[in-house]
């Protein structure tokens, strides 16, 4: 029998407290550790060049631009759609561009608004101001494109012609409802015997193009306010689908803005000023643009220094500003060409300013009260580059993940020549961060690997489908080779959990779908997808979907994987709270040298308790490290090349800590230096925080006393703090990625030195946190891969999108060291305390079953809070 060897570690509680106890350099630049072109649009932000007169972007994120070809004899509207970095998307009509053709259009026509089907099915409608008859007289129109960038010959062209009578007509603005009805909105002529005016017209249409006769009985109507002219300017949904108008309105004198609202029917809202509609004197031109917040309030501004906003009756905010009207002037805007609601209640500007006889394009973020958010630019406010006098936004858009879009062009023409794409802090996006939703509900990277030619191979949950598996390209985008044309894959059912993958030398990937409900339980499965995403099949015997994993218990839950370097592989994770691993064939077959019984499999049964691995290692000898938590306790264990317990690692392969005053703690990932030493990362509790913790072990697993003199480190913030991921620098030195709280959550990394001290040069005294996030979400880092063909480091995880959902995300990074901060001294007062020691080395005893977790939720891997 081996003699049991129970070790008693006693560890000096020291604690990095960031911004308590120790002096700090002064922040590195947040941009600085970004890496400019990953998912950047462009290199700079900015593509110049353009001839667009409308600009949207669609579910995927991916930008769809249109503008008008009038050419003797040959009209027809031009498309380009453009992916998240950019680049023309090559999926859609001949390399990223489709040039539609409309059935007898032989007149002018001009292109007014884009919008999205709401099915998933990517169509795109465009809508314009279409001459029928070569007279003049403009008819709304609207086309439906398919999502490959062809004309839809299922829906119906039906132009609406109010009048023939003069060139008044045309189209303001279109929206789709949520039944994917189309609302179309402009302004049309109103004539008499001698002289003719202008009218609000609106056409409502079903998703097939013909004309809603549930809408005012006909599919349209027209409103006359009694002006001399009424113009639409654009329109926009409330949550409850009712259809709210900005414009204008010449009433002979002055010019007023005008708020108009229907009801779904087409009928005047009579909640809006009694009759639908209510108009104000704004003192100032007011032809420029209007938005409806998220609490149904409305703000309007024109080509002046001032914003009005109104209430959701249609009256002033006498609280809002000066009476009602806010003076915008500090931002230097001083005409307002677009206005924008912002997710977060308050609303965007963007304009013209004069600066030293210059033209800039200036854009500021508002509070829904009026108040400048000032992390949003400088102050408030941004100014972009360009210097063109006379140049004016023209579109203002948000991006699925809260990225804004603008375009700038001349105002007096129907086309744009610059267009941007701006961070939700006011910065130019230069690139750095890709997030994506695959789905719309809660989407998170666990695991993530780089090829050798770059491309990044990404797996996660997605709560709708189950298990996400995506391909980008080492810029960012979306590998369109993998996953039929969309770069990923989904597959399962909301218990099928992605937690981790291999790619073999084929560049086959290998996925580990952590929990799939059987008959007989809680099982996993472990599919394999060629390098275009398509199933790679198993031997003769294996599911066509994947090998179904049973380690004989009523929950067998796969965490890990680990391929070794004759592509066999092992899967990790618990049977009912006992560690289990089996190594496969390269042709997923068990390997029957492994583990007892022939079977394939190795059990490690952990007598502190339910046992959840959610780190593991491979040594060059073939070892494995695997670490966890067992009921709120650490362990780290080590398995020989048969499956065995390595006797020569703490005297029986196993190590279970308990730290004292933490009443909670675990491993998430684990690595081998390269001296043999190994390092394990994770949280612990310390109060009511979660902190950073790393612990670093001799290769006989003793603790190495010299690593923080005491084997262990512990980060602190003022709120939760936890890694989740490590992996080594070319130079030894160590990345260990997670995520702090600072009022939500952000992407961190600690870097510390090959000898284990922390490298003070890097980031705040040692600790990078990614503060802006493309939304300003909370985020998280479940990953980080160092790209051997760049240096850099990719780290994956989720953001959280502008409606709350979570995303994947992933940011690449590289290593900025500034000036060295101050060498961090301990805390004399802190010593340690001889009566309170951790739990002994646990000994493994087969004969013991553990009792499962009352709480499964506990062990799920990569839980932050």
């Amino acid at each position: 029998m081996t003699k049991q060897k129970t070790i008693i570690l006693f560890f000096l509680f020291i604690v990095v407290a960031l911004g308590l106890g120790l002096a700090q350099a002064a922040p590195a630049a947040e941009n600085s550790h970004l890496v400019t072109g990953f998912n950047a649009f462009s290199t700079d932000g900015i593509i110049s060049g353009l001839t667009v007169s409308i600009v949207e972007t669609d579910q995927y994120g991916r930008l769809v631009t249109a503008h008008e070809v009038n050419q003797e004899n040959n009209h027809f509207i031009r498309v380009h759609r453009h992916l998240i970095n950019g680049d023309l998307d090559p999926s859609f009509g001949t390399n990223g561009r489709a040039d539609i053709s409309i059935p007898n259009l032989n007149y002018e026509l001009f292109v007014e608004a884009i919008g999205f089907q709401h099915d998933g099915s990517g169509k795109i409608l465009i809508a314009g101001s279409q001459d029928i008859n070569n007279n003049g007289s403009y008819d709304f129109t609207v086309v439906r494109l398919t999502a490959d960038g062809e004309l839809d010959t299922t829906f119906n062209i039906m132009p609406k012609t109010f009048s023939d009578d003069t060139d008044r007509q045309g189209l303001g603005d279109m929206v789709i409802q949520d039944d994917n009805k189309i609302v179309l909105a402009g302004s049309v002529p109103d004539c008499g015997i001698i002289l003719c005016d202008t009218d609000f017209g609106i056409v409502r249409y079903n998703p097939d193009g013909t004309f809603d006769q549930s809408f005012d009985g006909d599919g349209f109507t027209r409103i006359d306010l009694g002006g001399k002219d009424e113009v639409v300017v654009n329109a926009e949904l409330t949550d409850d689908g009712r259809i709210v108008l900005f414009g204008l309105q010449d009433t002979g004198n002055t010019d007023i803005f005008v708020v108009g609202r229907l009801l779904s029917d087409g009928s005047p809202d009579p909640s809006l000023n009694q009759d639908g509609f209510a108009g104000h004197d704004f003192h100032f031109r007011t032809d420029g643009s209007g938005a409806v917040l998220a609490d149904g309030s409305m703000v309007v501004a024109g080509f002046s220094e001032g914003v009005m906003k109104l209430n959701e009756d249609g009256s002033i905010d006498e609280s809002f500003g000066t009476n009602g009207i806010l003076d915008i002037s500090t931002t230097g805007i001083s005409s307002v060409y677009a206005m924008l609601a912002d997710p977060d209640g308050g609303f965007l500007v963007s304009g013209f300013s004069q600066e030293g006889g210059e033209g800039h394009t200036r854009i500021a973020k508002y509070s829904s009260v009026g108040s400048l958010n000032t992390r949003f630019g400088k102050n408030g406010a941004a100014r972009l580059p360009g210097n063109e006098t006379g140049n004016a936004v023209r579109h203002l858009t948000f991006g699925g993940d809260g990225r804004i879009f603008m375009t700038v062009g001349s105002p007096f023409l129907n086309r744009d020549r610059v267009l941007f794409r701006i961070l939700p802090d006011g910065q130019l996006d230069t690139g750095g961060w890709v997030t994506n939703n695959i789905t719309p509900l809660d989407d998170s990277i666990n695991d993530m690997v780089i090829q050798p030619n770059g491309e990044i191979v990404a797996i996660g949950n997605i709560l709708d489908t189950g298990m996400g598996l995506a391909r980008y390209n080492p810029d960012g985008s979306f590998d369109t080779d993998f996953g039929f044309g969309r770069g990923y894959l989904t597959n399962g059912n909301p218990r099928n959990y992605g937690l981790a993958t291999a790619v073999d030398s084929a560049n086959r990937i290998i996925a580990v779908r952590g929990i799939v409900d059987t008959d007989d339980g809680i099982n996993f499965k472990v599919p394999r997808y060629t390098p275009s995403g398509s199933l790679s099949l198993w031997p003769t015997g294996r599911p066509i979907n994947g090998m179904i994993g049973n380690w004989g218990g009523g929950t067998d839950f796969a965490t890990e994987i680990e391929l070794y370097p004759d592509e066999s592989f092992a899967v990790i994770g618990t049977s009912d709270g006992v560690v289990a691993v089996t190594r496969y064939t390269s042709g997923g077959a068990p390997d029957l040298s492994y583990g007892g019984g022939g079977t394939g499999t190795s059990k490690a049964n952990v007598a502190a308790g339910f046992a959840f691995p959610s780190g593991s290692a491979l040594q060059s000898d073939g070892k494995l490290i695997i670490t966890g938590a067992v009921e709120n306790k650490l362990f780290i264990m080590r398995l020989k090349t048969d499956g065995a317990y390595d006797p020569t690692f703490s005297g029986n392969g196993l190590i279970v800590l308990d730290i004292p005053n933490s009443a909670r703690e675990r491993f998430n990932d684990v690595i081998v230096l390269p001296n043999g030493q190994i390092l394990a990362v994770g949280s612990m509790s310390n109060g009511g925080n979660k902190e950073m913790l790393a612990m670093r072990f001799n290769s006989d697993g003793t603790p190495d006393l010299s690593f923080f003199d005491n084997a262990r480190l512990q980060i602190g913030i003022n709120g939760d703090a936890v890694l989740n991921a490590v992996t080594l620098d070319q130079d030894g030195s160590i990345m260990m990625a997670g995520c702090v709280e600072k009022a939500v959550g952000r992407f961190a990394v600690v870097r510390l030195e090959p000898n284990g001290s922390i490298e003070f040069d890097f980031g705040d005294d040692g600790l990078l946190t990614l503060d802006e996030t493309p939304t300003m979400g909370d985020a998280c880092a479940h990953a980080i891969v160092r790209d051997d063909n760049t240096g850099e480091f990719v780290l994956a995880g989720y953001t959280t999108n502008t409606e709350g959902r979570q995303q994947f995300a992933l940011v690449r990074t590289k290593v900025v060291l500034g000036p060295t901060g101050p060498t961090p001294t301990p805390d004399p007062s802190v010593t340690p305390d001889p009566s309170v020691t951790p739990d002994p080395t646990a000994i493994p005893d087969p004969t013991t079953t553990p009792v499962p977790g009352s709480d499964f939720s506990l062990y799920l891997p990569l839980v932050v809070k």
